[in-house]
């Protein structure tokens, strides 16, 4: 949707696609196929998050806080 919109942008514009190149999977070496079962497959490749070093550590981060809160509350409390 990224690259299509781009491509509909005047070229002067902010985000404009040059309509000269490839496509953005095929620029990436990317077969549309294994785009659209990543998509709808996510968690089957990457559980929970996908990113950057720095932002999976962060997310592993918060996400260790939130269960440790949630171990210090009684089940009732955690469930209504």
């Amino acid at each position: 949707m990224v690259d299509w919109t781009g491509r509909r942008l005047k070229q002067d514009k902010r985000g404009a696609i040059d309509s000269e190149l490839p496509p953005i999977l095929q620029r990436l070496g990317i077969q549309p196929e294994n785009w659209i079962d990543v998509v709808f497959h996510f968690h089957k490749y990457f559980l929970d998050a996908a990113g950057t070093v720095s932002s999976l550590e962060q997310f592993r981060e918060k996400k260790s806080r939130q269960r440790s809160e949630q171990r210090g509350c009684r089940r009732s409390s955690c469930f209504d």
